[in-house]
């Protein structure tokens, strides 16, 4: 292996380049911000945006009255979203005195049930046209607007009171037309003192406008470009002060650097044209983003969402690499292509595109996470890729020594630069653990 490799040499990060990818993260970042404050000075300036339903506190008496019932999900979005095996999305039906809102404009289309009948108003996230509560049909007659966020999947019954749902099971709550004060209260609770009052909330989401999404999408693709193109060049760096085998590694990041080039077009273009794709589907988008939050809630990672709930930052950032790294990336992308299939890569594009759908930013409030989150994007993105690019040379090294006269030692090279690939893909998800826990809990707090 040739020692000649200079990482200020033009090609695998070249210096005219750097001063541009800082450009274009700082311009990313600036955007994000600015669309953070505008969405603050904006934040409650529509009805029902901060709105939330509060079911099962005695203590409650501030709101309006409303009766719930938890009704199924379409079975066809339940199939398509994951079947039986993911805790889908709840849907409720909600009867309440619309006439108690405050004036807004409540319809996005349709109209508004007749008196006495049958009827209801979806909310823009529901999934069904008919359903069925307590043996008794009730057909859409409208869809509500999105922004009266607490009833985004609800199907709304115009009722002073319950009696078109006789003989169903209800429960009992209030509408809060501004919710943020409640639910900040909540949250100086202590955890067994949350559960023991046993409280359900039905929130929503409200969307952004469309050019508030256009921003943050190029808010991002700003700054996870620039950081790429500047981690790159740190990581050509630090390889040549490292170890031997190391450093074999960054003089294959510079012979390879075409196909180093390529990868990150292939998978970081995965990641943004699904997370574009996303900008338009608000629906598909905030289904699948329940499904993942359940995930975090009560799921299979719930040992992350439990980390968080602590409020330790350490015991955060090792729930977040241990499943970024130990699991994603050493079990998932570098074991399952010990067999010269690059299987590894494949499964890295799948979930890089389903994370680039769920991350849309289509929703308002987003970009204040997204100034600080984007961070945590660029640093986990680039290890993905180097733990990929490593995937793809074990492959090569694999293939080569079927071909050449040289088994043993094309395997041996294979394997040693595999190992250093998944060293630094180690390293940068450690260093992006660490900022995200610290962040994300300093956020919440």
């Amino acid at each position: 292996m040739s020692e000649s490799f200079d990482a200020t040499e033009p090609g695998i990060a070249p210096r005219h380049r750097l001063p541009l990818a800082i450009v274009a993260l700082i311009a990313g970042l600036l955007l994000l911000a600015g669309l953070a404050l505008n969405e603050a000075g904006n934040a409650g300036t529509q009805a029902l945006r901060s709105s939330c339903i509060v079911l099962g506190d005695d203590t409650l008496h501030d709101g309006i009255p409303v009766w719930a019932a938890k009704v199924p999900m379409a079975p066809e979005w339940g199939q398509f979203l994951g079947g039986e095996d993911l805790a889908l999305p709840e849907e409720w039906l909600i009867a309440i005195d619309l006439t108690a809102l405050p004036d807004a404009d409540l319809l996005a289309s349709g109209r508004l049930p007749q008196a006495g009948a049958a009827e209801v108003i979806a909310g823009p996230y529901t999934t069904q046209s008919t359903l069925d509560v307590g043996g008794r049909q009730f057909s859409v007659s409208g869809t509500l607007n999105p922004s009266a966020t607490a009833f985004s999947q609800c199907y709304v019954l115009p009722a002073t009171g319950p009696e078109l749902l006789s003989g169903e099971t209800l429960q009992e709550g209030r509408l809060l037309i501004e919710g943020r004060d409640y639910l900040r209260g909540l949250a100086d609770l202590e955890p067994d003192a949350l559960e023991a009052r046993d409280i359900e909330i039905i929130l929503g989401r409200a969307p952004a406008s469309g050019a508030g999404r256009w921003t943050a999408f190029l808010g991002l693709v700003g700054v996870v470009a620039g950081g790429a193109l500047i981690q790159v060049r740190l990581l050509a760096g630090v390889t040549r002060r490292a170890p031997r085998f190391v450093r074999e590694f960054g003089q294959v990041m510079h012979d390879r650097r075409r196909a180093l080039y390529r990868l990150h077009v292939l998978l970081y273009g995965i990641f943004f044209a699904w997370m574009f794709a996303g900008l338009g589907m608000d629906k598909e988008n905030f289904l699948l983003s329940a499904i993942v939050q359940n995930l975090f809630d009560g799921g299979s990672y719930d040992y992350i969402g439990d980390a968080y709930q602590s409020g330790n930052v350490l015991h955060a950032a090792w729930a977040t690499f241990y499943n970024n790294f130990i699991v994603q990336t050493a079990a998932l992308t570098v074991l399952t292509s010990l067999a010269p299939l690059m299987l590894g890569i494949f499964k890295t594009g799948m979930s890089l595109a389903m994370a680039g759908f769920v991350l849309a930013p289509i929703w308002s409030g987003g970009a204040f996470v997204f100034a600080f989150h984007s961070i945590t994007m660029s640093l986990e993105l680039e290890a993905y890729v180097i733990a990929c690019f490593g995937v793809w040379v074990w492959t090569v090294h694999c293939y080569r020594a079927v071909l050449w006269i040289t088994p043993w030692r094309e395997l041996r090279d294979g394997a040693i630069h595999l190992v250093a690939a998944t060293g630094c893909a180690a390293v940068m998800l450690a260093i992006a653990a660490l900022y995200e826990a610290a962040t994300l809990i300093a956020l919440a707090g």
